[in-house]
């Protein structure tokens, strides 16, 4: 039996778990879907996650929170997993998300993930170019992209990747009449992309979530591009849930558990805001709220009185204009 490398350049490639014999070394390895399994069965009835669905003409303030059960976002999962094998997505395969963190990003991913391939993030201030190079370069089979505005981008670039089948728009937009003629592959909306995995067999699905293993990559994360093209990074399930169980046992005992709250409103696409909002939770049964996607123009101060998270992380410059906002009160 050959031995497996301890690194690669394959997508398609395992590579060898490094383990010690004791300590956070030792830590067993696992898959993100395992890692799901378990909370789901854990905190299966209680929240998982809360979104604010806005209608026109109705304020933030004024919209209620819709909430997903652990076992109301593991059924989006597998029901987004089906979809993609009826489109013919095959291990190791990937998608591309563009857009505002959201249910449908976490679903997209994980579902991704689930169906034995691989979730790549795209920033949202992407440029159509910037857009095509990481599709193409992926290899994208399907891209998950918000609303119309992203849309657009590939109206144009979507004649240029061959190994696209389909689009597929979350949020409240609704699907331009002309799409078709603008884009080269079919496109769809979350709900109407769900539907095609209706008749995806539970079986096939279940054998590629447990199909995967530690060592395999299941997420890749574009560098941002400033000093040439974006490189993608291959995260592992082992890397993910070792890093965010050993976060868990760094902190104080019971720091962390599924009574905890957090607001999701970093860049998903960046490795900081996946490994806290989407991963991490599997870990510990945490809460999700999403903000609103002017979060970092202004709204998310609205949120944070209304949520009032138990933890919340931030790049400096959030901090600053927090720290500004109460200088300009006092």
């Amino acid at each position: 039996m050959t031995e497996l490398p301890i690194s690669t350049a394959d997508v398609s490639q395992e590579v060898k778990i490094r383990m010690g014999k004791s300590g956070q070394a030792a830590i067993p390895a696992t898959t993100v879907m395992k890692k799901f399994d378990a909370v789901v069965k854990k905190h299966g009835s209680k929240p998982a996650m809360h979104q604010k669905v806005l209608k026109a003409g109705v304020s933030a303030a004024d919209t209620p929170w819709t909430t997903w059960t652990w076992k109301e976002y593991r059924a989006q999962v597998d029901a987004f997993g089906k979809a993609l094998l009826s489109v013919g997505f095959e291990k190791y395969d990937i998608i591309n998300i563009l857009g505002f963190n959201s249910p449908e990003w976490f679903f997209a991913n994980c579902g991704a993930i689930a169906a034995g391939g691989v979730a790549a993030g795209i920033y949202a201030t992407n440029l159509p170019e910037a857009c095509k190079y990481i599709s193409e370069h992926s290899k994208a089979k399907v891209v998950v992209c918000e609303g119309v505005k992203q849309l657009e981008k590939y109206y144009e670039i979507s004649k240029d990747l061959p190994h696209l089948k389909a689009i597929v728009m979350y949020g409240p937009d609704k699907l331009p009449s002309d799409v078709k003629s603008k884009c080269s592959v079919p496109v769809y909306t979350f709900a109407d992309f769900i539907k095609l995995g209706k008749n995806a067999k539970d079986a096939d699905l279940k054998e590629r979530s447990e199909g995967c293993k530690p060592g395999e990559t299941c997420t890749l994360i574009y560098t941002s591009g400033t000093t040439g093209p974006p490189k993608a990074v291959m995260i592992t399930n082992d890397n993910i849930t070792w890093t965010v169980q050993t976060m868990t046992l760094c902190t104080p005992k019971g720091f962390m558990d599924h009574t905890d709250v957090m607001i999701s409103y970093l860049p998903l696409s960046h490795v900081a805001a996946q490994m806290l909002d989407l991963h991490q939770p599997l870990e510990t049964g945490c809460q999700i709220f999403f903000a609103q996607p002017d979060a970092l123009k202004g709204s998310l101060g609205a949120t944070l009185k209304e949520v009032r998270p138990t933890i919340f992380f931030g790049v400096p410059r959030v901090w600053e204009k927090i720290y500004g906002k109460n200088i300009e009160r006092s």
